[in-house]
């Protein structure tokens, strides 16, 4: 069940606690991996502590990406952590086989995570 909020569901903590039945006749492969609810996700997801350059923290579930070139944090933990902005950079993003990306102003912020 989706919480609807401003989040990837992937993210969501609402119904952590939920047993999903997988209908087993309902499978099929996708890059040798069998997925069986087109709700669950194989992301490497962690909850973490973040905490901003004051004494507030906040645990917060993260998607870990090695490859990546940046982090990204919500603008509502960016508020709650009362991070300010070390400056403002371009940034470019788009999806495989998607339309060329249009630049895009983003905040630059200085937070920590650890594990909790």
């Amino acid at each position: 069940m989706r919480c609807r909020k401003a989040h990837h569901q992937s993210l969501c903590d609402e119904g952590v606690n939920t047993v999903i039945v997988v209908d087993q006749s309902n499978m099929m492969a996708v890059a040798k991996v069998d997925v069986g609810h087109p709700a669950f996700s194989y992301l490497q997801k962690a909850r973490v502590w973040t905490t901003g350059t004051t004494v507030l923290s906040r645990i917060a579930r993260c998607v870990l990406d090695g490859g990546s070139q940046s982090s990204f944090i919500t603008d509502n933990l960016i508020e709650d952590l009362k991070v300010s902005n070390i400056e403002r950079r371009e940034l470019n993003g788009s999806a495989f086989e998607s339309q060329p990306p249009l630049p895009n102003q983003r905040r630059l912020v200085r937070f920590n995570v650890t594990g909790i």
